[in-house]
Order: C-alpha cells, then structure tokens, then sequence
C-alpha cells in the first residue's frame, strides 16, 4: 500500500490531473515492488522510509518524461527532506548519547 500510494499520485498526474483523487480513481492503478523498504514485511523496521516515498512520484514522473518529452508536470520538492538520527549507549554502557538533526531550507 505504501509504495502505492507514491506511485499512483505521480500516475494520476500524468493520465487523469483533473479527476478527484478518490479510492475509485486509483483503483485502475496496479504497483508492484519487491521486498524493501517501500515494500517492507512486518517486522521490518520503516522508520525512514518517508525519505524514500517522497522520491517515487519524482522518479515515476521522470520515466514518463522520456517517454513524453515537455508533456509531464516539473519535478517537485519531494527530494528535501529532514532527517533525525539518535544514538544511544548500549544499556548498561558509558557511552554519550547523541542526536544529529539535519534539514534543507
């Protein structure tokens, strides 16, 4: 569903922008994906897959594109994400906590 959900936007863009998207619009849509972090099986951990996820409409609409030259809609801002990273001492150990915050502006 999750890696779906990225594509069928980028889709809707190209083949139907006017139509309301609605659960029957995409319904047309089929994606598919191997096993990975957008097509992650439970256990797995996804914490930062929205990283990832704001990428696939871009890259969906950059396949179009040469197939449609000067038909399919400018890349976006899907690509400018913040990240958190959070390091902890292993329990019991002497270690320094850390926290790394980066972002775009």
């Amino acid at each position: 569903i999750y890696s779906k959900a990225y594509a069928c936007y980028a889709l809707k863009c190209v083949v139907a922008p006017d139509i309301p998207n609605n659960a029957a619009s995409l319904a047309f849509f089929t994606v598919s994906s191997p096993i990975n972090i957008l097509n992650a099986v439970r256990p797995a951990p996804v914490a930062l897959r929205h990283i990832f996820g704001h990428m696939v409409p871009d890259l969906v609409l950059g396949a179009f594109s040469k197939a449609l030259p000067g038909k399919i809609l400018a890349e976006g801002a899907g690509a400018l994400w913040n990240i958190h990273i959070s390091v902890r001492p292993v329990a019991g150990g002497s270690g320094r906590r850390a926290e790394v915050l980066m972002f775009n502006s």
